[in-house]
């Protein structure tokens, strides 16, 4: 099935096919609805639909006699057929109508898993870069420099806790640090170390400090 284009102009006397005259007119409601215009429209066609739907009476359907089904051909009972509040039966039965929800729900499903992979790959790289602004800000913010040995290429240095408690902050945070500190303005506690040194600190002490003996 192919989408229509805007500038080309797809009527019933054209030659399309009648999937691409719906599809077609399925893009044009799709972004009308995204306008202002639309979406008022909508919310009035709603308000009025809910005052007419109130103002109709309940009926009680009498359910005795046969009816054909319009999908499946069969001569069914009237309780094997879904009623309207007002009485009305539907032309299909209560199985016909279950697989079609089944169908449209699968095919659902599958054009937002289509939408939801495309959107993925679109902006990955964008949010890959704002994470790496989340974390350059907050090594700026903490001297953008390893506070033992200097260091200050980007990628060896990371954010440590000056405490200690780091792996109870992951436990709540996740990680989103960098989105933390950024909403907390930067507070005390934190310092920039390479990751060599953090990981020596970790292990009993840096040997860039002296008299700090080197753990094995």
């Amino acid at each position: 099935m192919t989408i229509a284009n805007d500038s080309v102009k797809i009527t019933p006397g054209s030659g399309a096919t009648r999937e691409q005259i719906r599809a077609n007119n399925r893009t044009k409601t799709r972004r009308y609805r995204e306008t202002e215009a639309g979406r008022k429209k909508d919310r009035e066609y709603k308000v009025a639909y809910r005052a007419r739907l109130a103002a109709m009476p309940t009926v009680i359907p009498d359910k005795t006699g046969d009816f054909s089904c319009k999908k499946c051909l069969l001569v069914l009972s009237g309780r094997e057929f879904y009623w309207s509040r007002i009485g009305q039966r539907y032309t299909a039965c209560k199985q016909c109508c279950k697989a079609k929800s089944k169908k449209i729900a699968q095919q659902s499903y599958a054009q937002r898993l289509m939408y939801s992979r495309q959107y993925e790959a679109e902006h990955t790289n964008d949010r890959q870069w704002a994470r790496q602004e989340l974390r350059l800000a907050a090594i700026r913010a903490y001297g953008g420099r390893c506070a033992c040995c200097g260091e200050d290429e980007l990628v060896f240095l990371a954010i440590d806790h000056i405490n200690g408690n780091g792996a109870a902050q992951r436990k709540d945070l996740g990680n989103h640090l960098s989105r933390w500190l950024r909403n907390n303005n930067f507070p005390g506690g934190y310092q920039v170390l390479c990751h060599n040194c953090n990981w020596a600190k970790y292990r009993g002490g840096c040997p860039h400090h002296a008299g700090v003996m080197q753990c094995h």
